[in-house]
Parts: structure tokens; C-alpha cells; sequence
């Protein structure tokens, strides 16, 4: 009984240690600009279907509703390392949202990028952390919870920034948080 317990905990001790260094040299890897992006014409909504099946027991579980604006745009993405993005997002986003509430992803053209948005009811986060929130380690409690390992937000920033697009978070207040990223739209020459 007592031993048993003891090596499950070491056991689930050791993956969790082993899974902070692979997102350590995950990141190392992106930022010496060795991360190699298989870039390819995807379209946005491949992703962001994907992106929500992978995360939809957990957000049952949580009695969440999930929305995607139907959006007909194309991307230069890697789609493995951008729906590892999205999949991160949601993720925090189910993480910190009430109950029976709902997480709107809604996608719109910015010049030529796409911009994606995903905004849920939760909390918000507090301004002062909102520059921090994507260097490692920083890690935000809302509501007695955390955001991340304090990895999973600078990971997110280097694979968007790897693709030359940007990321943010904006709160309103009370009114849960949105966050944003944009990726380079493939603009098929005339």
C-alpha cells in the first residue's frame, strides 16, 4: 500500500521532470532558430478543427461549450507545431473557464495575416501579469489556479514568432480573456 503509493508518486515525479526538459529543449531548439518548420499551404480551419477534437473530452468534462467561426483562409504554417499552439490555448482556456460556460475561437484577416482569437469567461488575468505570462517559469495563479508549468505560454510565443506572427493576451475586465495570435496567410500569386 504505503511503497506502492510512494513509487507512483516518484513515478508521476519523474514524467512530469521529463516532460519540463523536453519543453526546455523544445524551446531551446526554437530559440537558436533550429526548430524546423515543415511549412506548407494549410487551411486555417483544418487546424482549429483538429485543435478542438483534441481537446473536446476535456471540455465536456467541464460542461463547456466550444465555437469556431467558420473561416475559408489559408495559411504558410507547420500544422503539427500550430496546432500545438491552438491545443495550448484551449487548454488554459478550459482550464480557467466556469462551468456551462462557453470558449469562442473567431478568426479574421489582418492584412496578410490571419488572426486568431480565442476568448473564454473565466477570470481574466490580472493586468500587471499579462506581459509576463509568456516568459518561462512565470507562472500566474487566477482563482487559486496556475497557468502552466510556466512553459507552455513561451513554447506557444516561439513556434508564433518562429512563423514570423505575434501573440498577446487582452482582458477586459470581468469579462474572461481573449488570446491572440496571428500566422502569415498563403497568398497564392496572381
Amino acid at each position: 500500500g504505503q511503497q506502492q503509493k510512494l513509487i507512483e508518486n516518484a513515478r508521476g515525479s519523474i514524467a512530469d521532470l521529463l516532460k519540463l526538459i523536453n519543453e526546455l529543449l523544445e524551446l531551446e531548439r526554437i530559440e537558436d532558430g533550429k526548430l524546423p518548420l515543415a511549412r506548407q499551404s494549410i487551411l486555417l480551419a483544418t487546424v482549429l478543427n483538429k485543435s478542438v477534437d483534441a481537446v473536446a473530452s476535456y471540455a465536456r468534462r467541464q460542461e463547456l461549450e466550444l465555437s469556431i467561426t467558420p473561416t475559408n483562409l489559408s495559411v504558410n504554417a507547420d500544422r503539427e507545431k500550430l496546432q500545438q499552439v491552438v491545443i495550448n490555448l484551449l487548454s488554459n482556456a478550459i482550464k480557467f473557464s466556469p462551468k456551462n460556460s462557453s470558449i469562442e475561437i473567431v478568426v479574421e484577416q489582418d492584412n496578410c495575416h490571419a488572426l486568431v482569437k480565442i476568448t473564454d469567461k473565466g477570470p481574466g488575468i490580472p493586468v500587471e501579469f499579462q506581459e509576463r505570462i509568456f516568459e518561462r517559469f512565470s507562472q500566474v495563479r487566477v482563482d487559486d489556479r496556475r497557468y502552466g508549468s510556466g512553459l507552455g505560454l513561451s513554447i506557444c510565443q516561439a513556434i508564433v514568432q518562429a512563423h514570423g506572427g505575434s501573440i498577446g493576451v487582452h482582458c477586459a475586465p470581468t469579462q474572461g480573456s481573449t488570446f491572440w495570435f496571428t500566422v502569415p496567410l498563403d497568398l497564392k500569386p496572381a
